[in-house]
């Protein structure tokens, strides 16, 4: 497998703070869990056709104020060019919402897609971020990186009602934060305030399969902010991260698992050779932090491989120029599963062709 990222950063202009995502891959079918559409918020739903075949794409859409796909006012058929990019005001086509959950499915060939999502309270910058595709549904997921005080809010997805737990995890164990449940083909929001000294990640456990995104919100000066967009996610057994040239880093992994587990972490530069290597053992439900600025040279990847599929971790990137001018930065990119991609074809006998 491969694993790319983009980063971009501002101090001035209305993008002020960092973005920065693991790059996509095409795929015909994509489903996004999107941080709604009031006042002050873009979100732009921008859909590449890296082929040379046109296609046409149906994207439906479910909002919190009830079950159900709703009707979208621009419509919910769009047309990509062959090497063509076109962008959907999901903003103007589901107004007033307090969550979206979106799925985008391509007729003819396979689109990279993200949501771009922009905040802002008059003139002043309230941050930006990449949302990326969210194709998972699980009764367990998770994700880490967090920093005492941040902000974060919960994004929720499940075909039918289910009872939802979510705890926050620290060295040590879980700690149950919230329990909720939620109604079924409808989008569903948990502010779950401040988060608490100690605490590097969150654990959501679902009596039915979930699809869970979350905003996280850090503050700047002079009321200027700034959020990251993450998806919650399952173990792999190996997958990895590329750090941004320029960004600062951080890695939260915690043990989603119900029994203490250990797997191995490597640091690679630039030239691909491996600059740092440790093993993580973490107690069931405990949570570490790793700074990057500690490894022996500029690491420009990481890998995980994690032979007991326990571990779920993530990368919070930060970047320099930003922190000296005083203003929040922040993003939090998500692992690539490296799996092998495999393809299986049906070969079926038809006498009813004729050559």
């Amino acid at each position: 497998g491969a694993v790319s990222s983009v980063m971009s950063w501002a101090t001035d202009g209305d993008l002020k703070g960092v973005s920065a995502a693991s790059c996509v891959a095409p795929a015909l079918e994509q489903s996004f869990l999107v941080t709604g559409t009031q006042a002050g918020m873009t979100q732009q739903l921008v859909v590449a056709n890296p082929s040379a075949k046109a296609t046409s794409l149906t994207v439906k859409v479910w909002g919190a104020d009830a079950s159900g796909a709703l009707a979208l006012s621009t419509g919910s058929t769009l047309t990509v060019a062959a090497n063509g990019e076109t962008v959907m005001n999901l903003a103007a086509a589901a107004a007033k919402q307090d969550a979206l959950y979106v799925t985008v499915s391509s007729d003819e060939t396979p689109v990279a897609a993200i949501v771009r999502s922009i905040a802002m309270d008059g003139l002043t910058a309230k941050g930006s971020d990449y949302a990326v595709a969210n194709n998972t549904a699980s009764k367990k997921l998770g994700f880490g990186a967090l920093n005492e005080g941040d902000a974060v809010k919960l994004y929720l997805f499940a075909r039918r009602s289910a009872d939802v737990t979510v705890s926050w995890v620290d060295g040590k164990g879980l700690k149950q934060a919230y329990r909720q449940t939620i109604e079924g083909d409808r989008a569903s929001v948990i502010d779950l305030g401040d988060v608490p000294k100690g605490v590097t990640g969150i654990i959501i456990s679902s009596s039915q399969p979930i699809s869970v995104s979350a905003k996280i919100d850090d503050d700047g000066n002079d009321g200027q902010s700034d959020f990251a967009l993450v998806n919650a996610a399952g173990p792999s057994h190996v997958s990895a991260v590329a750090i941004p040239d320029q960004a600062s880093a951080k890695l939260g992994v915690m043990n989603a698992s119900d029994q203490e587990a250990s797997a191995v972490l490597r640091c690679y530069d630039a030239d691909g050779k491996r600059i740092d290597e440790r093993t993580i053992t973490l107690k069931a439900g405990a949570a570490t932090m790793l700074d990057l600025a500690d490894v022996d040279g500029t690491v420009a990847a990481v890998s995980l491989n994690d032979d007991d599929g326990a571990m779920v971790w993530n990368g919070r990137i930060g970047q320099e120029d930003v922190a000296k001018a005083k203003m929040a930065g922040l993003s939090i990119i998500s692992p690539v599963d490296l799996k092998e991609t495999k393809e299986r074809i049906w070969a079926n006998a038809d006498m009813t062709v004729v050559r």
